[in-house]
């Protein structure tokens, strides 16, 4: 990863990823729909329409790309 971008994503995360609580995440459920991803399955590629936002309610999600990749997301 390019040196400028990891301060950045250090400095922005919480707002990137935040920690929400259950009861946040029960209202998100009228935007969108559940769904479950099996481990290393793609869920967004470049090229394609993305579903959206992503809210995980368990395990973590990793984000990579040729090249750097981004910590694992807990």
């Amino acid at each position: 990863m390019p040196q400028s971008v990891q301060p950045l994503i250090a400095a922005r995360h919480d707002q990137m990823f935040p920690v929400l609580e259950p009861p946040e995440v029960d209202r998100l459920l009228r935007f969108g729909e559940r769904k479950s991803y099996a481990a290393g399955d793609r869920i967004v590629a470049t090229g394609e329409v993305a579903p959206g936002a992503f809210v995980s309610r368990a395990g973590s999600m990793s984000c990579r790309t040729d090249g750097w990749e981004i910590p694992s997301l807990s």
